[in-house]
């Protein structure tokens, strides 16, 4: 029982650090409040924004890993994608800008994609970026 009780403290205090731990990154911040359903997932450059969990992807290029996700403001176009690396290396904004488009237009697209360079962002080293799409 002593060591059943000493397990379940330490699961407790596991779940609980893991549940209170924001995304370390400068562009995405996971909402670590978030209490209802309609509350935003995430705050992408600060704006609250809803995480499309289904759309996360790895996609293996020349060696290296890229992990995508898709963000969005709640009922509006248009889609804010992260790319940035497993390692943390730089990304050129080509590199970016042709993953992000590649990865959504099958998943989210139901008209003719647009780039939307203007939503365009990347933290001060490019080791992330959000590329902007409508479509």
């Amino acid at each position: 029982m002593k060591h059943m009780m000493a397990l379940l403290t330490a699961l407790a205090v596991t779940v609980s650090a893991y549940a209170g731990t924001p995304t370390q990154s400068a562009l995405v911040k996971t909402n670590v409040h978030k209490t209802t359903q309609l509350a935003p997932d995430a705050f992408v450059d600060g704006v609250p924004m809803s995480h499309f969990k289904d759309y996360h992807a790895k996609i293996n290029q020349h060696g290296t890993t890229y992990l995508l996700d898709s963000y969005v403001v709640v009922l509006e176009q248009p889609f804010y994608i992260h790319v940035r690396t497993n390692d943390g290396q730089a990304i050129d904004l080509n590199t970016a800008q042709t993953l992000a488009t590649a990865y959504i237009e099958p998943r989210g697209c139901t008209e003719p994609l647009v780039r939307r360079t203007d939503l365009d962002k990347s933290d001060d080293n490019h080791t992330e970026w959000i590329i902007g799409v409508s479509c």
